[in-house]
């Protein structure tokens, strides 16, 4: 265990939602615990007082433990948490001193998945030396800020200022999957060993499989709903019309999306050891055969048609292709989350074992269960899936009520940016549907280097981060600090767009701060390394020269239809001129005025979550 600098050295972040075994029926009454309704007491019995092992390092105040939920007749009726104070007292205040200070509360995905595993990998205070992620919270924190915001009856119990989502599942499978399988090649090429045809297979089955959405900014119309691969393949499979069973993909959107489930049903698939793949093997009481491709090197090319065997899942295939053919990528557990991590073994990512020690569990009044990372069926303990329908239906009426921030990893393959940014381009607020400039203006770590890019418009914010994965306070620490400081919780208007100064009708100028850069408009980041060892980093992978040079030759020669990347096709308005970018400080953007833009500054009172706040 070892201390870091994390999100937490200035802010409170409590972390619940842990997954267990079995649902917890009510608080283990640890020695103290009082009887009385919640008050003083139970402040004093929830502070943590006892040495946690490992823990060498001074922790700031922390408090513990299982409140009762107001869930009437249900199995769970309480909820784990874990709390830090930023200063002596902040947690224990009464209940009109410091009513102005932010809150912070971490949810993570899954969905089942433990938001421990945020505490533990990512913020801190305290780290355990390995990391994994959250996605469906981009599905709950949605459907928790509607009933806390729209056709309420009676006062909302708390006071949202924002809601922020990291690399949330927002639209269906096919938004947040399969529409960013190309714009993943055009990051790594190196995925398919830098094979012109085999991005051309890539290319044509996207196409067919209809993910080729073009974003336009702003969207004229909404975009159609793309193909749920779970609900609609496309195509009977070869293995299917042959009586064999093809990997488990039933009508649910969220199957693959839990940390466990994901690796568990689709990708441990490809994870056989290579001298197996051509067996057969039981898994989850079923039997599954491995397709094998039968040679190395640049096996695919367009074949007129949707692929029998793959049918619409062409972010899946692409992470077969590179665990069966490309360095360092090959016979390696493939990392859904963070397309550089080559570690082979992986790093250790389960911090149940620590939860799990006596001592530990008593120092926190724990749970008498036996704690995971995730559980597999959080939805009526069934396999059917989360039958709620995504938020992508619901999240414009919820920008009406509370700003939104929006941020995704650009090195994250399983929900990818792209979904992210199709979610943001489908959605109207301010009465404008999506963004009306693409995002491009970059924004720095705490060190003062490039973190990615930030845009800001009609209080919805957007940011991609270089270099990091699904897990951005994991993959870079730095820059989601200043990120949290900056954009979160401060007021910075990097990336934002600066409304017209008159109302009257005819073409005005707008601004947006810190500049349109060029170079970062198609919003895709090369990937150049990849990281190798085993359990931790001990090596770094590069590719040569030569192969970055024909790779970029072939790209800028090419004369089919390409991924659909964010187009000249609604930005007619963009005045940029030649080069890198416009204007380090603003960008002068002509603007059509039959357009209304609303601002509101939003006053923080309270904010809730890591990904809800």
């Amino acid at each position: 265990m070892r201390r870091i600098s994390s999100l937490t050295s200035a802010f409170v972040i409590a972390t619940g939602f842990v997954a267990t075994v079995r649902a917890q029926e009510s608080p283990f009454a640890y020695p103290g615990m009082p009887t009385t309704p919640y008050g003083a007491d139970w402040q004093a019995y929830y502070r943590v007082t006892t040495a946690l092992p490992n823990v060498t390092f001074t922790l700031p105040g922390t408090y513990a433990g299982s409140i009762s939920v107001d869930r009437s007749g249900h199995t769970n009726n309480s909820l784990f948490f874990v709390g830090f104070e930023n200063s002596e007292g902040s947690l224990t205040a009464s209940e009109n001193e410091r009513s102005n200070e932010p809150w912070m509360i971490w949810l993570n995905g899954g969905p089942g998945s433990s938001s421990m595993f945020g505490l533990f990998a990512e913020h801190g205070p305290m780290l355990l030396a390995y990391a994994d992620g959250e996605s469906y919270a981009g599905t709950y924190i949605p459907y928790i800020t509607k009933a806390l915001t729209l056709n309420r009856t009676t006062p909302a119990p708390v006071n949202l200022a924002k809601i922020v989502i990291g690399d949330g599942t927002i639209g269906n499978y096919g938004a947040f999957t399969e529409y960013s399988t190309l714009s993943v090649l055009q990051s790594y090429p190196q995925l398919i060993g830098f094979e012109p045809s085999v991005y051309e297979y890539f290319v044509e089955q996207y196409n067919l499989c209809g993910y080729n959405l073009t974003l336009e900014y702003p969207a004229s119309n909404p975009y159609p709903r793309l193909r749920d691969p779970y609900v609609d393949p496309g195509v009977t499979s070869k293995a299917e019309s042959n009586g064999e069973e093809t990997p488990p993909m039933a009508n649910s959107r969220w199957r693959g999306l839990d940390a466990l489930a994901m690796i568990q049903d689709t990708v441990e698939l490809y994870k056989i050891p290579h001298e197996k793949r051509s067996e057969e093997i039981s898994y989850n009481g079923k039997r599954f055969v491995k397709r094998q491709q039968t040679s190395p090197g640049s096996v695919l090319a367009p074949i007129g048609t949707i692929d029998s065997y793959y049918k619409c899942f062409l972010m899946e295939q692409l992470w077969d292709y590179a665990t069966n053919y490309t360095a360092p990528w090959r016979r390696i557990d493939f990392d859904v989350y963070r397309i550089s991590d080559a570690l082979s073994p992986s790093s250790v990512n389960n911090p149940a074992q620590y939860l799990n020690d006596e001592v530990v569990r008593a120092a926190f009044h724990a749970p008498k269960k036996t704690f995971r990372m995730s559980f597999r069926y959080p939805f009526g303990n069934s396999f059917n899936g989360d039958p709620s329908p995504e938020p992508q239906t619901f999240i414009s009426e919820i920008s009406e009520h509370v700003p939104i921030i929006l941020f995704s990893g650009n090195d994250d393959s399983l929900v990818g940016h792209r979904g992210t940014e199709l979610a943001i381009q489908n959605m109207t607020f301010g009465g404008i549907r999506g963004f009306t400039i693409r995002p491009s203006t970059p924004f720095s770590d705490t060190d003062g280097n490039f973190a990615g890019i930030i845009h800001q418009e009609r209080n919805v914010t957007y940011a991609l981060f270089t270099g990091a994965g699904h897990m951005v306070p994991t993959d870079k620490p730095k820059a989601a600090y200043a990120f949290l400081q900056e954009f979160v919780l401060g007021t910075n208007t990097t990336g934002l767009v600066v409304p017209p100064s008159a109302e009257a009708t005819g073409t005005r100028s707008v601004s947006v701060v810190g500049g349109v850069h060029t170079e970062y408009l198609k919003g895709i980041f090369t990937g150049t390394e990849a990281y190798t060892g085993a359990y931790v980093t001990q090596g770094v992978y590069t590719w040569g020269e030569a192969s970055w040079k024909a790779w970029g030759n072939y790209m800028a020669s090419r004369t089919g239809a390409d991924v659909p990347v964010a187009s000249a096709t609604g930005d007619g308005f963009i005045t940029s001129g030649s080069g890198g970018q416009t204007n380090p400080a603003t960008t002068t953007v002509a603007f059509d005025c039959r357009w209304i833009w609303t601002f509101a500054v939003p006053v923080i009172t309270a904010c809730i979550g890591g990904l809800l706040l």
